[in-house]
């Protein structure tokens, strides 16, 4: 009689792993009361925004979900979306100011069109910006309950102990990395 393998490993074709990063900095010159600070879908406080600033971006500037959507797109491997500009050109005016949660729809409505779910997604967050970090993990997860998706997320920050730019203030860098699995895998990989 067979058994199951439960420790088999995933074969390429089975996973698939990506890491993206996104970097946006703070608009000092043409900085506007409009604009806001918009992290991970989260709103930073009014001190914070007078700190740093809203992102230089033609979109709301959410360098978290640029960062996360890129990751999707890119383990999708499809040409025609390839990453955010491919998408959402900047050079397109209707992408003015257009909230990136639009950007994260799109990415996942393309994964539920595939043969493939999202399993797991690890965010960091380097810079001065100071958030709720359990606030952008929870406002993730719902969001991709929403959209059916039931991925482990994990986000969490770090001050970039002003080394570079992202360090001393002058912006936010965020490394997203997802992984990707097959919805149904092959069953019969798992026999002894």
């Amino acid at each position: 009689m067979a058994t199951t393998d439960s420790h088999r490993f995933l074969t390429a074709e089975e996973k698939k792993i990506v890491e993206s990063k996104d970097v946006h900095e703070e608009e000092t010159e043409f900085y506007s009361k409009d604009k806001k600070l918009v992290i991970g879908g989260v709103t930073l406080e009014e001190s914070e925004q007078k700190k740093y600033g809203p992102f230089k971006a033609r979109s709301d500037g959410d360098v978290l979900y640029h960062s996360v959507v890129n990751a999707l797109l890119s383990a999708l491997g499809d040409k025609k979306a390839r990453d955010i500009g491919t998408l959402f050109p900047n050079t397109d005016k209707a992408n003015s100011n257009r909230n990136s949660s639009d950007f994260l729809k799109a990415a996942s409505e393309l994964i539920q069109a595939s043969n493939y779910e999202l399993a797991d997604l690890k965010v960091m967050v380097k810079g001065k910006p100071r958030l709720d970090w359990q606030l952008v993990e929870k406002n993730l997860l719902n969001y991709f309950k929403s959209q059916k998706l039931t991925p482990d997320i994990h986000v969490q920050a770090t001050s970039g102990e002003e080394m570079d730019g992202a360090g001393k203030g002058l912006g936010v860098e965020v490394f997203a990395v997802c992984l990707l699995q097959l919805k149904t895998l092959d069953q019969s990989k798992f026999l002894a």
